[in-house]
């Protein structure tokens, strides 16, 4: 997986364990996996592993 930082101010530092987190939760937890769960063209298999990768 990859996260990329919109902000200027820590271009280039390492990421945290924290500042990790928070990216997972904030965007993939409550908003992108949501959405490819409603979205009818994904198939069911993938909508599948999804919820085993986030158990």
């Amino acid at each position: 997986m990859l996260f990329v930082s919109i902000g200027r101010g820590n271009f280039g530092q390492p990421i945290t364990r924290d500042g990790m987190l928070k990216h997972y939760q904030e965007h993939y937890r409550d908003d992108y996996f949501p959405m490819l769960f409603k979205n009818p063209s994904v198939p069911s298999e993938e909508k599948e592993a999804i919820k085993k990768l986030r158990s």
